[in-house]
């Protein structure tokens, strides 16, 4: 996979060029998204913007301290059906959430 080089702006409060023009213009680039279903507006956003996607990392998975590693209620299987119906060439990587309360 060829990584395009990414140009930033001289001035710090701008930011770095958007990549989508270089893979229009043929740069083999994929185009990863962190998906946080508990935010308000998550779904309408992966609704607008799933075509561009091409690697969906929903937060799906979490890891106790234990050693335990269960499903996160939050990503629900209806919105991973919907990435499925909507967008077959879109791949799924779960993201392992090992945030802990007590710590």
């Amino acid at each position: 996979m060829i990584v395009p080089e990414l140009t930033f702006p001289k001035n710090p409060g701008l930011s770095p060029v958007p990549l989508k023009p270089q893979r229009e213009l043929g740069t083999p680039i994929d185009i990863y998204a962190f998906y946080m279903e508990w935010q308000n507006g998550a779904i309408n956003s992966l609704k607008d913007n799933l075509p561009k996607i091409d690697v969906l990392i929903p937060e799906r998975l979490t890891l106790h301290g234990t050693g335990l590693l269960e499903l996160n209620p939050y990503t629900s299987a209806r919105t991973l059906t919907y990435v499925r119906d909507n967008s077959a060439q879109t791949k799924i990587l779960p993201l392992i959430n090992n945030f802990n309360k007590q710590t």
